[in-house]
């Protein structure tokens, strides 16, 4: 209901304690409903999961996921399924749990795969790529990014595939020294971010430009691009 759509509102200007606050607050309210269906209650846990992840909540995120999961499969529903095993092996990922990253990732694909989920494909490259890169497998993340990109491409130049995987090709590039290639990327993902509106992803944007100008001694600018992140 209500509490739903202020937490939609807050986690888009992330403002993700008020999101959290909002929607523990909705999963209370569909607790008390007996007439609410139960995928009511899975969607928004889901969602809490995922802005518990956003701040830092690692194992309460992981634990809500797994219960998603466990729902997800025993009412069928691979959609969701997919994207909480995506969501889990992110959070495993920030966890540095690197193994069990990947191993929740492969089982995302699977289903991905069976159900020609273009957005989830995406992701799925994207999370890969973020993983392969904190390996040092750098060859191999610029891989996944490319066909984060192709996706993004197909789906709109202007889609927030294109500002996320351009700012995770800019941090790559940064960590690379191809710092040429690392402005391009985030002016473009800064670009993109601006035009639909994504508070957070902008901020990322900005602060990679900033890094970059302080590289060149540019330090105004490295000042200038810090602040407005």
């Amino acid at each position: 209901g209500c509490y739903n759509k202020l937490a939609q509102v807050y986690f888009v200007r992330g403002e993700y304690k008020l999101a959290d606050k909002f929607l523990t607050q909705s999963l209370e309210l569909l607790a008390g409903d007996a007439a609410s269906p139960e995928y009511h209650r899975y969607r928004a846990l889901g969602n809490q999961a995922r802005i518990k992840t956003l701040l830092g909540e690692w194992d309460s995120a992981q634990k809500m996921l797994e219960d998603c999961v466990k729902y997800c499969r025993r009412s069928g529903n691979q959609p969701s399924e997919s994207k909480n095993l995506l969501s889990l092996g992110y959070v495993h990922y920030l966890k540095e749990e690197y193994t069990e990253a990947r191993a929740y990732y492969e089982q995302a694909y699977g289903l991905i795969k069976a159900l020609d989920a273009v957005r989830d494909r995406s992701i799925y490259h994207e999370y890969m790529g973020d993983l392969l890169r904190a390996m040092g497998d750098h060859k191999m993340a610029r891989q996944h990014y490319g066909y984060a990109m192709e996706i993004g491409n197909r789906i709109g130049p202007q889609s927030a595939i294109i500002s996320q995987t351009r700012r995770r090709l800019a941090m790559l590039e940064h960590d690379c020294g191809n710092y040429a290639l690392a402005a391009e990327h985030a002016e473009r993902a800064l670009e993109v971010s601006e035009m639909l509106g994504e508070i957070v992803e902008a901020a990322a944007a900005k602060a990679i430009l900033g890094s970059l100008a302080a590289i060149k001694g540019n330090y105004d600018d490295a000042v200038t691009s810090f602040d407005q992140a």
